[in-house]
């Protein structure tokens, strides 16, 4: 583990496209069968497509693991995109591939270049386990393989850890294979995970991290009822936040603090405080149950995990999934790091964890 310091981050903007046009045309292709008589144009037969294309989506949208597994694909992108360190991020697995037979070939979902110009083929996963491995067959792993090689690219995959909210991104050859089946743990991903390479780094920063908003009562004051409630009247007369204890006052800091509020992993606790039995003010306090205060900071989580929760924010109401997609701008909603750490009041922590590139871990070899 090592410290870095922020650079300048350019995220990734969508070359046009006309999707509804060139995109219902492509789709109107391949649904197509021929069976409907008349020119393309007719009605009759454009409905005909229509009706297999609502047929096939409402399979998709009930299959619960489809919806999930699409979900974070598009999640990926929007994470790359974020991150800000690709030069080039393209949907590889759209449209047509045709392969040998004898050969099998699969692209990843994406193809992601790097400022150094490494190629990445990069098949996205989601994982909904927490001890157990994640397993994958032994065909889909080569088949991608065989793709990279012909493309000249480097396989990898990135699997979505669902239960911890992590991205990892690892090399097939980090994976275990027994017979038909490759497997790979959590502590071997994290330990050769390569969202570095995309730009993903730790970000950490003193707790707590809080958010008081200033009360004042106004007449006519009421008292409490028997079952201590009572209706009252209040305008906010402040606002404040705090880092550490410090206060934090620069926009570019309250809007980073407000992004980590909302998308971090330090649970929150409220504290309401009053003067004379009236309401002055409300304390929210965002802080991890345990960390070490010898350290000076905590980890609020990877610039990918804040991203990705950002995402779930967007696209899902008390966790159920209601849109498969979202672009997401994190600069714009407050998560840009400065150039200059020391400038910011947060008392911001960056560090950028290497793969280890070892050999498995003999407890995944011996459990795969």
């Amino acid at each position: 583990m090592n410290t870095r310091r922020s650079k300048a981050r350019e995220p990734l903007l969508p070359l046009a496209r006309h999707d509804a046009e060139l995109g219902g045309l492509d789709l109107f292709s391949r649904l197509d069968d021929g069976s409907t008589p008349g020119q393309l144009a007719d009605e009759a037969r454009v409905d005909a497509v229509v009706g297999r294309f609502r047929t096939g989506v409402l399979a998709s949208l009930r299959s619960a693991g489809r919806v999930h597994g699409w979900h974070t694909q598009i999640m990926f992108a929007e994470v790359v995109r974020g991150l800000g360190e690709a030069v080039l991020l393209a949907e590889e697995d759209q449209g047509t591939t045709w392969a040998r037979p004898s050969e099998p070939a699969r692209p990843g979902d994406y193809r992601v270049v790097l400022p150094d110009g490494r190629n990445l083929s990069i098949e996205v996963k989601n994982h909904r386990g927490l001890t157990a491995p994640f397993r994958t067959r032994v065909a889909d792993l080569n088949a991608l393989l065989r793709y990279a090689d012909l493309t000249k690219s480097e396989p990898r995959l990135a699997i979505y850890w669902t239960r911890t909210g992590m991205w990892f991104l690892v090399d097939p050859d980090r994976f275990t294979v027994r017979g038909d089946r490759a497997s790979i743990s959590m502590t071997t991903a994290m330990t050769e995970n390569e969202m570095a390479a995309l730009g993903d780094m730790m970000l950490g920063l003193p707790p707590p991290l809080e958010f008081r908003l200033e009360f004042e009562e106004l007449p006519p004051f009421t008292e409490f009822d028997p079952k201590g409630k009572r209706q009252l009247t209040a305008v906010i007369r402040g606002t404040s936040i705090s880092v550490g204890g410090r206060a934090v006052r620069s926009t570019a800091d309250r809007r980073l603090a407000f992004y980590l509020m909302w998308n971090g992993r330090w649970p929150d606790t409220q504290h309401d405080e009053f003067e004379g039995g009236r309401l002055k003010s409300v304390r929210f306090a965002f802080e991890p149950e345990q960390w070490n205060r010898d350290q000076g900071f905590a980890i609020a989580g990877f610039l990918s995990e804040l991203i990705a929760s950002s995402f779930w924010l967007r696209t899902s109401t008390d966790g159920t999934i209601t849109s498969l997609r979202a672009q997401l701008d994190p600069r714009s909603e407050g998560l840009e790091i400065p150039d200059d750490l020391k400038s910011s009041a947060l008392g911001l922590r960056l560090l950028r964890l290497q793969p280890r590139a070892g050999t498995p871990l003999p407890s995944e070899q011996a459990n795969p």
